[in-house]
């Protein structure tokens, strides 16, 4: 469906709520490979509860450097701490508070795909190094719900493998190619092409490739995480999808 100019996605939105400073780039590129930047700039916390949580981070996987979380904390405790000092247009609603966004600000929830801000996908997710991620809502480690946005290169693989919880995926752009098993066959590929819709169950083995450059929805509840299952047994049935819409 065509469009007038698609408005900036979410993500260009909250960074651009940050302030600038010599951590800012470290918070875009680096934070948003675990959550999104609206975490970072409605959150209200003193020095040491951003230490505590940058080391929280970095226990996970976070790939900062010690001297890049020294000038990140500093960078968040000045301009996201207690009593109100975080930019007035970060400010959250307060409980009791009215939570309605003001008129005019939905299309700011709105996520193009040609304009999302990608970044490397976690380590956890195994996914190849040249896959890259956009978090559209929530947090695919944690409990709840999650969508997030890959970018895949012109025949990237993703090897054989199963997730943790059921999937949804939803083809935004290019050629997505998904086949079960537990071997890469690429002449298994079963086509995806742009509003293609499939339901992957737990569990179920399965791999991929971009047949060229692609853009593909992911979607569920987690916590999600994948583990190959090369040489694993029989994999499970079960691949659901749908005609393209």
């Amino acid at each position: 469906m065509s469009a007038a100019p698609a408005p900036a996605p979410q993500s260009s939105k909250w960074a651009a709520e940050l302030p600038e400073g010599s951590a800012k780039s470290i918070v875009v590129e680096k934070c948003q490979l675990c959550h999104t930047l609206e975490r970072v700039v409605t959150s209200n916390r003193a020095k040491s509860e951003w230490d505590d949580l940058v080391q929280v981070m970095i226990g996970r996987g976070a790939p900062v450097s010690s001297d890049e979380a020294t000038i990140v904390v500093d960078y968040l405790a000045a301009n996201f701490g207690p009593a109100g000092s975080k930019p007035a247009a970060a400010q959250a609603a307060s409980p009791g508070q009215s939570s309605a966004a003001p008129e005019g600000s939905a299309k700011n929830l709105v996520v193009d795909p040609d304009q999302a801000q990608f970044s490397g996908a976690p380590a956890s997710l195994g996914l190849p190094d040249s896959v890259k991620m956009s978090i559209i809502s929530g947090d695919p480690s944690k409990p709840g719900l999650f969508s997030v946005l890959l970018k895949l290169p012109a025949s990237a693989m993703i090897a054989p493998h199963w997730a943790s919880v059921d999937v949804n995926i939803v083809a935004l752009r290019g050629t997505f190619g998904f086949a079960e098993g537990d071997t890469f066959d690429a002449t298994k590929l079963q086509t995806l092409n742009p509003g293609a819709v499939l339901h992957v169950p737990a569990q179920m083995h399965h791999f991929a490739q971009a047949k060229d450059s692609a853009v593909i929805l992911l979607y569920g509840v987690g916590p999600l995480s994948l583990s190959s299952s090369t040489g694993a047994d029989k994999p499970r049935s079960g691949m659901a999808p749908a005609a393209n819409q």
